[in-house]
């Protein structure tokens, strides 16, 4: 299986108008596959977008989610376990301290591809730029997903909430809808 990126625009958008955005942008190209078919945007062109490789394996769209925030209460009742095991204070401690160090490591990781502004997210943010601005497309949606475009979610994003963080948090098989103006 392949992980592939779908790109949605209004239906009477010239697909032209968006190959030539993304040979600008990115060495992709989209190729229409029919229409979204569910929700608000049903009707919506649903393109496949295409590259030389021939899949989308190594998109960073997506590919980063946001370390866990740490559950207190899970905690809580893992030092009641390892209490219970008959482990020292010192050593839960020492525990506690190496549970916080591997924490930090993923988010020094997640934000440094994030924070860095690793050059992969510039281009799909130049993109929708210039097909919701500079062309005037009133939306344009991405849709990451395997083989077979399933959006079961949707989420509706001001052009200007778009960034790195977001681009590489997507997640699979929820339809973003970018627009130009205000929600």
């Amino acid at each position: 299986m392949c992980r592939t990126i779908y790109l949605t625009v209004p239906r009477d958008v010239d697909e032209a108008r968006v190959n030539a955005g993304m040979r600008r942008f990115l060495s992709d190209w989209a190729v229409p596959i029919g229409t979204v078919g569910i929700g608000r945007y049903q009707n919506d062109l649903l393109l496949s977008v295409e590259n030389p490789q021939g899949c989308q394996c190594s998109t960073w769209l997506g590919s980063v989610s946001a370390p866990d925030e740490p559950n207190q209460a899970a905690v809580d009742r893992s030092v009641a376990k390892l209490r219970g095991r008959g482990w020292s204070e010192a050593r839960i401690r020492r525990w506690l301290d190496e549970k916080e160090k591997s924490r930090s490591k993923e988010e020094r990781i997640f934000y440094g591809r994030v924070g860095g502004g690793t050059p992969v997210a510039d281009p799909w943010q130049l993109l929708l730029d210039q097909l919701l601005v500079n062309e005037g497309i009133d939306h344009v949606g991405l849709l990451l997903g395997w083989n077979e475009p399933l959006p079961l979610d949707q989420e509706d994003i001001p052009l200007a909430d778009v960034t790195p963080e977001l681009l590489f948090s997507m997640r699979e098989d929820t339809l973003y809808v970018f627009r130009s103006g205000v929600l």
